[in-house]
């Protein structure tokens, strides 16, 4: 049964933790904030007319983010060295926490109205920007910050 499939578990965790030793129950790191990476394969002949749009709209929307508190702070970075098959550009944001879906929902409301579109139009402008980008990975990281040295 389900009951019995936690109790397992319970007791498996539980072994784990008692077979270890002191020390090693404590972690040398606490989690950190969050950084989202975003892959942004600019088209060739593109990448003025893509910065022009990063310099003026996406810039508007992250300042907004971060004024209000939800995200730390945003760069954009270039891939020099580019091999076959990677990113232009990288997106990187730099969020205190990962915002509840009801957060997500009320935070849309607002930046829109920041914004003066709504999410169909900020989806169709997307759909428009295929021309200079093509969309890649996107990665969630979390940051691990080292305890001070014993």
């Amino acid at each position: 049964s389900l009951r019995e499939g936690a109790d397992i578990v319970s007791s498996l965790i539980a072994a784990a933790a008692l077979s270890m030793p002191a020390a090693a129950q404590e972690t040398s790191y606490t989690p950190g904030t969050y950084w989202v990476v975003q892959g942004i394969s600019v088209e060739d002949g593109q990448l003025e007319n893509y910065m022009d749009y990063i310099a003026a709209t996406y810039r508007k929307s992250q300042d907004f983010a971060k004024q209000n508190g939800w995200i730390s702070g945003y760069t954009i970075l270039q891939n020099v060295n580019r091999r076959v098959d990677e990113p232009s550009l990288y997106l990187v944001t730099e969020l205190p926490r990962l915002a509840t879906p009801q957060e997500e929902v009320e935070r849309e409301k607002k930046l829109n109205e920041h914004m003066q579109q709504t999410t169909r139009q900020a989806t169709e402008q997307s759909g428009q920007r295929v021309a200079m980008r093509k969309l890649g990975n996107n990665l969630l990281l979390q940051e691990l910050d080292l305890r001070p040295a014993r």
